[in-house]
């Protein structure tokens, strides 16, 4: 399924980033968040992993009241733990309940509203829907730790389609689009169905697309495979929980490629960050035991005072699609719990993450040597060469231009971009006729390809 839409986007993060004059670092995100809160006009869905902490927590918790107060209907799916009066996140939901803001949550609980159909995974969305127009998502819990401590993004995303594919997932969860939940028809992690729209065509300028992908229904695993497998110059990793092997094993092929920021539990404490460091794991039959050998380019993450987790679940793939959301690289995250995954086809958003990517590995002892944003200058002229040959490799197409040639473009026939590639290479999705487009060294070239293999 898919739509061809406009789209506005804006990327949030809640420590440094290498270039500030690009990228928005060292944001309170809890701050973003109330912003669009308190510009709801009609409707606020959201989803709650957590929300403790002050002064964060505060902030949103208030902001939710006040939208409630002034009109806004204002609808709420939370993970069922936080019902528990042991729970930190306590005292905040049974406020939002207390002014009357409807919460439903995953499982059966004592307080708010409950749904039966679920497996007793985690509710681990942290999405807003705002207006049915703008969607906030990312890796950030709604927690102080969350927004002001963590290592975390958050992805603002202004289009009513994306927005109405979230919303979707929403209304699923909440058993239908009424003012309070339909206990009867709602839905969590295997008891919901792959329902909702995927691509979103974009080609505005500065997006190409946008995918989005909901655990444990519509393939997320899938999605990192096949992005893995496509990247044909830089895969670039920040990750807060790894634990597929089969994951390791793909990155394993394009190790020369692969550079990788995990949080510091994660690289001492998971089988695959472990066996990437080089060092031997006991070996079980879920995840055999494979070491690398080199060692891949993995650090833990260092992150300054006040410290806390690196809590991102992002990847940039050659420096042009970025994947983010709230799953983890772990079974459950793409198999058991509810989750989203975004995917967009930007190289202007890329660098902003490329930007968050290299402060965290400078920061975990990285070479800046080997991981410095790389300045694309601007031709004054562009040159057609006459000179553009294409062959087919694989399932890529090479491309050879007289010239060096500095990045490939892909479009299908219809002229509609759907990949960029550094260097000569750029991987082919299926059969048909391509148009490809070289930027040489000096100047451009354009070129058909036929793949029929």
């Amino acid at each position: 399924m898919f739509l061809f839409v406009f789209a506005q986007i804006e990327v949030y993060f809640s420590r440094s980033v290498w270039d500030p004059s690009v990228a928005y670092g060292d944001v309170y995100l809890d701050t973003v968040v109330v912003k669009y809160i308190d510009g709801a006009q009609r409707t606020i869905d959201m989803t709650i992993y957590s929300i403790w902490g002050s002064p964060a927590a505060d902030s949103i918790v208030e902001a939710l009241i006040r939208a409630k107060n002034r009109g806004v209907r204002v609808r709420i799916v939370a993970e069922d733990y936080i019902a528990s009066s042991s729970s930190s996140s306590y005292d905040y939901i049974t406020q939002l309940i207390n002014a009357g803001i409807p919460v439903l949550f995953d499982d059966r609980t004592d307080i708010g509203y409950y749904c039966t159909y679920t497996d007793g995974y985690l509710m681990h969305n942290k999405f807003i829907v705002i207006d049915s127009q703008i969607v906030i998502t990312g890796s950030a819990n709604w927690s102080n730790n969350g927004m002001r401590i963590n290592a975390n993004n958050i992805v603002v995303i202004y289009n009513r389609d994306v927005a109405l594919a979230y919303l979707g997932e929403f209304e699923e969860m909440w058993g239908g689009s009424g003012d309070t939940p339909n206990w009867n028809n709602c839905k969590f992690q295997s008891y919901k169905s792959d329902n909702t729209p995927h691509v979103f065509y974009i080609n505005d300028g500065i997006v190409d697309s946008i995918k989005v992908f909901f655990s444990p229904t519509d393939g997320t695993e899938n999605q990192i495979y096949g992005h893995i497998s496509r990247a044909g110059s830089e895969i670039d990793v920040a990750i807060n929980d790894f634990t597929l092997c089969s994951i390791r094993d793909s990155l394993k092929v394009k190790r020369s490629l692969t550079h990788i920021v995990a949080d510091s539990g994660t690289y001492y404490e998971d089988k695959p960050s472990i066996n990437i460091r080089g060092l031997n794991v006991s070996s079980d039959t879920y995840c055999q035991n494979d070491p690398w050998n080199p060692p891949g380019d993995i650090y833990a993450d260092n992150l300054s005072s006040p410290g806390g987790l690196l809590h991102h679940k992002y990847a940039i793939f050659d420096r042009y699609v970025v994947l983010t959301g709230s799953v983890n690289w772990t079974y459950s995250g793409n198999n058991r719990n509810d989750e989203n995954m975004i995917l967009i086809y930007s190289d202007s958003v890329a660098d902003l993450f490329f930007q968050e990517f290299v402060a965290r590995y400078v920061e975990a002892g990285g070479d800046t040597a080997t991981l410095l944003p790389v300045v694309v200058e601007e031709e004054n002229h562009v040159v057609f060469s006459p000179r553009l040959n294409i062959r087919i490799q694989g399932r890529f197409a090479v491309v050879e231009g007289g010239a060096p040639v500095r990045r490939v473009e892909l479009y299908s026939a219809q002229g509609r971009l759907l990949a960029r590639a550094r260097g000569n290479r750029i991987p082919l999705p299926h059969r048909g006729l391509f148009m490809i487009r070289a930027v040489l060294e000096r100047g451009e070239a354009r070129g058909k390809v036929l793949f029929m293999r």
